[in-house]
């Protein structure tokens, strides 16, 4: 794993330590501390400066699948295909809880925060975790909403032994819950019914790898990025009747992966000055990686 200046493409470092194949990375807040996790079923936490893996975190009994930065970066989240997702404290390199969700893998997590949150009484080892949610999206066909600060379970979307759930994000503000299946539906849900979706939509039958909503400079609803097994990757805006979503409308094509299958989407700010939405950046199983 190599971290790289995006302005020069000069090689900054190079992370070397993972006993297996890396399957997630991202910068912590600070942009000088890198978490990773990988097929040895380890995090580590890395400088993006000289390479050095000061924190290595043990516990999943299979492979790591995605990862989330808690805050600052005092606590991390992690999931895998041992069914569970975990909460990190990383100064003492300590497990904290575990979400026993499924028997099958747990894909991907997306981390939100409530607009207003009380912070005042925390316990011990834990920092910015009380009104976050962690989204999770499950192999047996679920995708779960989680109450990071009272560790319970809010709500479930899907049913058991249904279609593999690929990838979610959720927009806490609008109350929407975005799911990416295996068969290449993306359904969109009402945080509060977990009966039926309220809409979906389908391209093709290439499975959905990653959902990400890409907020706007204009403030208005967040598009929703969606990428796919066969190299798809574009933006939605979802299209809203009296609050409920009745269709999606596309409105970029962002073209670089040919047929590769695109494993990662990432968000970030754009350094285009004259930017209209915050930047895509997409990992697919080839080297290359495209800004958008």
């Amino acid at each position: 794993m190599s971290v790289y200046e995006t302005e020069s493409g000069t090689k900054r470092a190079e992370l070397d330590g993972h006993l297996g194949d890396v399957t997630c990375c991202q910068f912590f807040p600070s942009g000088q501390v890198v978490l990773s996790g990988a097929t040895d079923m380890r995090l580590k936490i890395w400088s993006a400066s000289d390479g050095t893996n000061p924190v290595t975190l043990v516990g999943h009994r299979a492979t790591v699948t995605d990862t989330e930065i808690v805050g600052v970066g005092k606590n991390v989240l992690s999931c895998s295909k041992d069914g569970t997702v975990r909460l990190w404290h990383c100064g003492s390199s300590s497990l904290i809880h575990t979400f026993e969700l499924s028997k099958l893998p747990v894909n991907r997590i997306r981390l939100v925060s409530y607009p207003e949150r009380d912070e005042s009484k925390m316990p011990e080892n834990e920092f910015e975790t009380a009104g976050k949610v962690v989204a999770a999206a499950c192999e047996d066909g679920r995708a779960v909403l989680l109450d990071l600060g009272t560790k319970k379970t809010i709500s479930e979307f899907g049913a058991t032994n249904g279609t593999p759930v690929r990838a979610v994000a959720y927009d806490i503000v609008q109350q929407l819950v975005y799911v990416g299946l295996s068969d290449g539906v993306v359904q969109v849900w009402s945080d509060s019914d977990t009966s039926k979706p309220m809409f979906e939509f389908k391209r093709n039958s290439s499975a959905i790898t990653d959902v990400a909503l890409v907020r706007k400079e204009s403030g208005s609803l967040p598009l929703v990025c969606v990428s796919t097994e066969d190299g798809q990757l574009y933006l939605v805006a979802p299209v809203l009747s009296s609050g409920n979503v009745v269709g999606v409308e596309v409105v970029e094509e962002l073209a670089g992966f040919d047929v590769d299958p695109i494993n990662r989407v990432r968000v970030a700010m754009s350094t285009q000055k004259d930017a209209t939405r915050q930047a895509v950046w997409a990992a697919g199983r080839v080297k290359d990686i495209f800004e958008f």
